[in-house]
C-alpha cells in the first residue's frame, strides 16, 4: 500500500505533516468495491486523507455531482481528498511520434477533472504532461526543445484556470520527456517565472 506525507511548511531543523494519505490502495478499492468500502478501509488503515487518482476519460468520478457523493462518503467517515491526480498526455502524439493537432481536448479534459477536485475540496491538483514512458516509442518522438513551447502554453492555460478556482498545480518528473533536473527544471521553472501557483 502506498501512502503520501502531506505537510504544511518546513522548518531548518523539523517537518510538521498535516497528515498521512492513501494513494495506490484507494484508487483500486475504489475502483474494484466503490466508494463507501473504499472509505472504511482508508479509515480504518488509519489514514486521514486519501489522494484521487483518474485517467482520462475513463475516471470513476466522470462529474462534479458524482464528485459531492465521493466527497459526502469521505466526510461521513472523517476523511480529506489530499490530493487530485489526474492522467493525461497535454501533447496527443501518434504511434509515428507525430504531434496529432493541437493541444485542446486534453485542456479541457484537465480542467474538468480540475473542477472535480476542487469539489472534492483539495487544494492540490497533479496533473502528468506527457507520459511517454516506452523506450521504444519514445524515439520516435520529436526533441524536448522542439516540444516545450507547446507544452508550457498549455499547462499554462489549465494553471490559470486552476489557479482562478483556488487550487495549486502539482507536477512530478515522468515519462522520458519532463524528467531529470534539466528538461523537468526548464518547464517548472518557467512555470513559476510566469506567475503561476504551481509546486512539486
Amino acid at each position: 500500500m502506498t501512502f503520501v506525507l502531506y505537510c504544511d511548511r518546513i522548518h531548518t531543523k523539523e517537518v510538521r505533516c498535516l497528515n498521512v494519505s492513501m494513494y495506490t490502495g484507494f484508487y483500486k478499492n475504489m475502483k474494484e468495491f466503490g466508494i463507501e468500502y473504499a472509505a472504511d478501509l482508508a479509515r480504518r488503515s488509519g489514514f486521514e486523507s486519501v489522494e484521487m487518482l483518474e485517467i482520462r476519460e475513463a475516471r470513476l468520478v466522470p462529474d462534479e455531482k458524482s464528485a459531492m457523493l465521493v466527497k459526502n462518503a469521505l466526510d461521513d467517515r472523517g476523511l480529506a481528498t489530499s490530493c487530485y491526480s489526474f492522467a493525461v498526455d497535454i501533447i496527443p502524439f501518434d504511434i509515428q511520434g507525430n504531434i496529432l493537432g493541437g493541444t485542446e481536448k486534453a485542456e479541457k479534459l484537465t480542467i474538468d477533472a480540475a473542477k472535480i477536485a476542487k469539489k472534492l475540496g483539495t487544494k492540490f491538483f497533479h496533473h502528468t504532461l506527457v507520459t511517454n514512458l516506452r523506450p521504444d516509442l519514445h524515439r520516435l518522438k520529436p526533441e524536448y526543445d522542439r516540444v516545450l513551447h507547446t507544452l508550457i502554453s498549455a499547462a499554462a492555460r489549465i494553471a490559470e484556470e486552476c489557479n482562478d478556482m483556488g487550487l495549486t498545480v502539482l507536477y512530478e518528473p515522468q515519462g522520458f520527456y519532463v524528467n531529470g533536473s534539466d528538461n523537468f527544471g526548464k518547464f517548472y521553472f518557467e512555470m513559476k517565472r510566469l506567475g503561476y501557483d504551481v509546486g512539486v
